[in-house]
Protein backbone atom coordinates (compact mmCIF):
# COMPACT_ATOMS: atom_id res chain seq x y z
CA UNK A 1 0.00 0.00 0.00
CA UNK A 2 1.88 3.27 -1.11
CA UNK A 3 1.01 6.92 0.45
CA UNK A 4 -0.08 9.18 -1.77
CA UNK A 5 2.75 12.13 -1.67
CA UNK A 6 2.88 15.67 -2.78
CA UNK A 7 6.13 17.75 -3.15
CA UNK A 8 6.22 21.67 -3.53
CA UNK A 9 8.68 23.50 -4.63
CA UNK A 10 9.21 27.11 -3.83
CA UNK A 11 12.07 29.05 -5.21
CA UNK A 12 12.96 33.14 -4.43
CA UNK A 13 15.09 35.24 -2.31
CA UNK A 14 11.72 34.95 -0.06
CA UNK A 15 12.31 31.11 0.19
CA UNK A 16 16.39 30.77 -0.07
CA UNK A 17 17.17 33.44 2.20
CA UNK A 18 14.03 34.72 4.15
CA UNK A 19 15.64 34.73 7.90
CA UNK A 20 18.68 36.57 7.47
CA UNK A 21 16.11 38.92 4.54
CA UNK A 22 13.59 38.87 7.17
CA UNK A 23 16.22 39.80 10.30
CA UNK A 24 17.83 42.49 7.55
CA UNK A 25 14.68 44.21 6.71
CA UNK A 26 13.54 44.52 10.36
CA UNK A 27 16.56 46.01 11.64
CA UNK A 28 16.09 48.70 8.94
CA UNK A 29 12.47 49.37 10.04
CA UNK A 30 13.45 49.37 13.43
CA UNK A 31 16.08 51.37 12.85
CA UNK A 32 13.95 54.12 11.05
CA UNK A 33 11.68 53.97 13.80
CA UNK A 34 14.37 54.74 16.62
CA UNK A 35 15.35 57.88 14.23
CA UNK A 36 11.32 58.72 14.12
CA UNK A 37 11.10 58.31 17.87
CA UNK A 38 14.70 60.56 18.32
CA UNK A 39 13.07 63.34 16.19
CA UNK A 40 9.64 63.03 18.29
CA UNK A 41 11.78 63.26 21.66
CA UNK A 42 13.70 66.05 20.30
CA UNK A 43 11.01 68.02 18.76
CA UNK A 44 9.28 68.04 22.81
CA UNK A 45 12.48 69.92 24.24
CA UNK A 46 12.55 73.67 23.23
CA UNK A 47 13.08 76.90 25.30
CA UNK A 48 11.02 76.83 28.12
CA UNK A 49 10.03 72.94 28.16
CA UNK A 50 13.22 71.07 28.77
CA UNK A 51 15.76 72.52 26.23
CA UNK A 52 18.34 75.90 27.99
CA UNK A 53 21.54 75.43 26.03
CA UNK A 54 20.41 72.39 23.41
CA UNK A 55 22.87 70.00 24.97
CA UNK A 56 20.38 67.18 26.11
CA UNK A 57 18.31 67.63 22.36
CA UNK A 58 21.69 67.95 20.67
CA UNK A 59 22.58 64.31 22.61
CA UNK A 60 19.27 62.42 22.02
CA UNK A 61 19.49 59.61 19.52
CA UNK A 62 17.60 56.96 18.16
CA UNK A 63 19.64 53.90 16.51
CA UNK A 64 19.60 50.28 15.67
CA UNK A 65 22.56 48.74 18.05
CA UNK A 66 21.96 45.20 17.83
CA UNK A 67 20.06 42.90 15.87
CA UNK A 68 15.60 43.18 16.71
CA UNK A 69 16.92 46.04 19.29
CA UNK A 70 16.70 49.31 18.65
CA UNK A 71 16.75 52.54 21.36
CA UNK A 72 16.38 56.38 21.45
CA UNK A 73 18.42 57.30 24.46
CA UNK A 74 19.65 60.59 25.76
CA UNK A 75 23.28 60.72 25.31
CA UNK A 76 24.86 56.73 25.67
CA UNK A 77 25.64 56.35 22.60
CA UNK A 78 27.75 59.53 22.14
CA UNK A 79 28.94 60.11 25.17
CA UNK A 80 28.80 56.64 26.63
CA UNK A 81 26.27 57.61 29.35
CA UNK A 82 23.53 59.17 29.48
CA UNK A 83 23.41 63.24 30.84
CA UNK A 84 23.42 63.29 34.05
CA UNK A 85 20.13 65.42 34.21
CA UNK A 86 18.48 63.57 31.55
CA UNK A 87 16.67 61.35 34.78
CA UNK A 88 15.84 64.92 35.71
CA UNK A 89 14.40 66.80 32.62
CA UNK A 90 12.09 63.49 32.05
CA UNK A 91 10.86 63.17 35.36
CA UNK A 92 12.05 60.21 36.51
CA UNK A 93 14.80 61.80 39.04
CA UNK A 94 14.43 61.44 43.08
CA UNK A 95 14.97 64.59 42.84
CA UNK A 96 12.10 65.73 40.87
CA UNK A 97 9.85 65.71 44.18
CA UNK A 98 12.26 67.63 46.01
CA UNK A 99 12.64 70.27 43.42
CA UNK A 100 8.82 69.98 43.15
CA UNK A 101 9.37 69.28 39.35
CA UNK A 102 7.18 66.65 37.61
CA UNK A 103 9.36 66.64 34.24
CA UNK A 104 8.70 66.64 30.55
CA UNK A 105 7.89 62.92 30.07
CA UNK A 106 9.54 62.96 26.30
CA UNK A 107 10.67 59.68 26.98
CA UNK A 108 7.53 58.14 28.21
CA UNK A 109 4.99 60.22 25.50
CA UNK A 110 7.07 58.78 22.59
CA UNK A 111 6.87 55.38 24.44
CA UNK A 112 3.27 55.84 24.81
CA UNK A 113 2.73 56.87 21.11
CA UNK A 114 4.60 53.97 19.93
CA UNK A 115 2.55 51.64 21.92
CA UNK A 116 -0.46 52.87 20.43
CA UNK A 117 0.38 51.34 16.88
CA UNK A 118 1.00 54.09 14.86
CA UNK A 119 0.85 54.22 11.00
CA UNK A 120 4.49 55.60 10.63
CA UNK A 121 5.31 52.31 12.24
CA UNK A 122 3.78 49.93 9.44
CA UNK A 123 5.01 52.15 6.94
CA UNK A 124 8.63 51.92 8.22
CA UNK A 125 8.30 48.09 8.06
CA UNK A 126 6.44 48.10 4.70
CA UNK A 127 9.06 50.17 3.16
CA UNK A 128 12.32 48.03 4.58
CA UNK A 129 10.81 44.54 3.27
CA UNK A 130 9.59 45.98 0.24
CA UNK A 131 13.81 47.18 -0.63
CA UNK A 132 15.18 43.91 1.11
CA UNK A 133 13.14 42.00 -1.11
CA UNK A 134 12.74 43.75 -4.55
Amino acid sequence: FLMPKATVHMDGPLFTDAPKKLIEAANRGLKDIAVHAQGRVRDQLKPGHGRVEGTLQRNVLGYQYKDLHAMVDAGEKLLGTNLIYSWWVEGVSTLNKKRNFEGYFMFRNVSDWLKKGPKEVDDYFRRALLEVFS
